[in-house]
């Protein structure tokens, strides 16, 4: 199946129409520029170039088969045998056919509801019909805003005219239900925010997050992507001419689809910011994933910035978006409101952006998805995301309902997800996008070595543990890692502990100071810094150098974080003789997932297959559920 946006109804079945694509069907009206034609994967993916041309946005969807087409027709007899048996009765609620768009007539659901399988979706038609109605109150149940999204849509084309009701008895007027309050309701003026599949357009609302130092590979992304899901590159960590050699690859195996470039900016050197971010701007980067930053940056706003114009009546468009991951409500807040009219100025002043993007930064929020990112795998601080998550959706919509918000923003969550069932709670709580880590690292395509991915499969969910993280070193961050078969955790927090209580190397005692030249560093300490102090003025960070020369401890800390840096290098290049020293992000997650997939080589965990696999079975738990719930 594949969505096909920006042509109508009619436009789709004339091209349809043509002799080389009589082997698809019309599967689904859904709104007046938005339908769903079905047939074989090989005839959806050859009809792309056709609609394509015809000017149309062209989504082949990541589904089990060819529903609502002629090749459901086999599962029909089936199905009729099955509810042969079965008795309805005149419907006490109104329930619309998405056969004929009208009421189901007692006399006729079985038909219809055999009929159905194999006929296309009448969703237009349904609403314009519930509009006929006087119908203005619409709820959407169940994960994401895609049925609202086209709710408005049609809403907005909608213009009332008698529909064709054969039967007066086929009216929700003759049924004994609730009158709708017309003058309450339009009070209420419907919100949908954008769904996200469509924003990004891709399949699924389930997304891959980036893992640093490349572990979120560009195979990873591209294998992610050519199945429909969105993913991220984990350029965190990864010199400049590796990320955008990378980027190069994805775009070209690509093309048109979307991908993310995780970003952690570093606080110390702003300018470096925004330099990385030219780069990756003029490598096409249209998103970023956002973490570790907790006000809004000079090198952000030039980001979001950059190719935003205002299209009138107060709205602003941007081609470029940012995924902000919080752990704060108020952080949330900051990247929920529009880029701060400080740094706007700025980089105004400095020629960063154009006039025109500066008049439409006040229309567009800094970040339009914002992630509650709970107990993940990496840098944390142990929020619990299902606590957070509704505490953003709450704040979001406290400030569009005072009218602070001039453009929709959608909140996602991350940290924890492993298994269908916790992914399934993640939507049910209405998070518009969940987004994965810790599994990704287990997979062939995955950016780590073949030593760790060994590791990872049999890892359970107590396998875990925090440690300092190197990054946010002095600052006291946590990062969350493997434990078993490891002594990284303990060996980080000692030397944390270390440089907590002592101002200078030279005033360790001489048995520690041994214990970690041997054990630790595999090196003479005042080596690791003359290599390291070589290093930092070969990436021209001299004032580092010169705040190390004139402060021990700060020395102290830039030796302690080369541990950090050397533990993730023999990692990813396994090292045997270091395993012990291997630092691995990872979470419960992974230990969740490897239940759920029954502890299987990593060889034959594809990233693809994964994010397909944990999508389905968790929209069949969300199914059960809701079923279970209704009985």
């Amino acid at each position: 199946m594949a969505a096909v946006i920006g042509l109508s109804k009619e436009a789709v079945s004339n091209i349809l129409r043509q002799p080389s694509l009589a082997t698809l069907d019309f599967a689904n009206d859904n709104s007046p520029d938005q339908c769903v034609i079905a047939g074989k994967a090989e005839d959806i993916q050859s009809a792309k170039a056709l609609f394509k041309r015809e000017g149309a946005l062209y989504v082949p969807l990541n589904v089990s088969a060819a529903f609502h087409s002629r090749y459901m027709a086999p599962i029909q007899d089936e199905f009729r045998a099955f509810i042969r048996d079965f008795d309805f009765g005149t419907p006490t609620v109104p329930v619309i056919s998405n056969v004929t768009a009208l009421p189901h007539d007692a006399t006729t659901i079985k038909d219809q509801l055999v009929q159905q399988i194999s006929s296309p979706v009448q969703w237009t038609d349904s609403i314009n019909f519930l509009l006929n109605q006087a119908a203005r109150d619409f709820t959407e149940i169940g994960p994401g805003h895609v049925l609202t999204g086209l709710l408005e849509k049609i809403r907005a084309n909608f213009k009332a005219a008698p529909l064709p009701i054969e039967d007066p008895t086929n009216s929700i007027d003759s049924h004994s239900t609730p009158q709708i309050d017309t003058a309450s309701a339009q009070q209420i003026e419907p919100v949908s925010t954008p769904d996200f599949r469509e924003a990004y357009d891709v399949g699924s609302n389930l997304i891959g997050g980036s893992l640093r130092d490349g572990v979120a590979s560009a195979d990873l992304v591209i294998a992610a992507g050519k199945s429909g899901f969105f993913c991220s590159y984990g350029a965190q960590q990864l010199g400049n001419e590796k990320v955008l050699s990378d980027i190069a690859r994805i775009k070209a195996e690509l093309g048109t689809k979307r991908f993310g470039v995780g970003f952690v900016p570093d606080w110390k050197a702003p300018e470096a910011d925004i330099h990385l971010i030219e780069d990756l701007l003029k490598a096409g980067v249209e998103t970023l994933e956002l973490s570790g930053l907790i006000a809004p940056s000079l090198a952000l706003v030039r980001f979001r910035l950059t190719g935003a114009r205002l299209v009138g009546n107060g709205h602003a468009i941007a081609p470029n978006n940012v995924i902000a991951k919080v752990t704060r409500p108020s952080t949330a807040i900051s990247f929920m409101a529009p880029p701060p009219p400080d740094k706007v100025k700025e980089a105004l002043t400095r020629g960063l952006i154009t006039e025109q993007e500066a008049e439409a930064a006040p229309y567009l929020p800094l970040a339009q998805d914002i992630c509650a990112h709970g107990d993940a795998a990496g840098q944390s601080n142990t929020a619990n995301v299902l606590d957070l998550l509704p505490v953003l959706q709450s704040a979001r919509d406290r400030l569009r309902a005072a009218g602070e918000l001039n453009a929709p923003v959608r909140i996602g969550a991350s940290g924890g997800f492993g298994h269908p069932k916790s992914i399934a709670a993640g939507f049910m709580m209405g998070a518009d996008f969940v987004m994965i880590t810790a599994p990704l690292q287990c997979t062939y395509e995955a950016g780590t070595s073949s030593r760790v991915k060994q590791m990872l499969q049999v890892c359970d969910v107590d396998d875990c543990d925090y440690a300092p993280a190197g990054q946010f070193f002095e600052q006291g961050g946590q990062s969350q890692v493997l434990r078993k078969g490891v002594f990284f955790p303990a060996r980080a927090r000692k030397l944390y502990s270390l440089w907590q209580y002592h101002d200078a190397i030279s005033k360790i005692d001489p048995k520690t100071r041994t214990q970690l030249e041997k054990n630790y560093f595999a090196n003479d300490l005042e080596q690791v810094w003359h290599d390291l102090e070589r290093r930092i003025w070969k990436e021209q960070s001299s004032i580092e150098i010169e705040r190390a020369q004139s402060d021990e401890k700060i020395k102290m800390g830039l030796v302690f974080q080369q541990y950090f840096r050397q533990s993730v290098q023999y990692a990813l290049q396994g090292q045997s003789n270091q395993t012990v020293n291997f630092q691995v992000q990872s979470s419960s997650a992974m230990g969740a997932f490897n239940h759920w997939i029954g502890h299987s080589p990593w060889e034959q965990r594809h990233a693809a297959d994964l994010l397909s696999q944990l999508n389905e079975d968790a929209m069949r738990v969300m199914r059960q559920g809701l079923t279970a719930s209704i009985q």
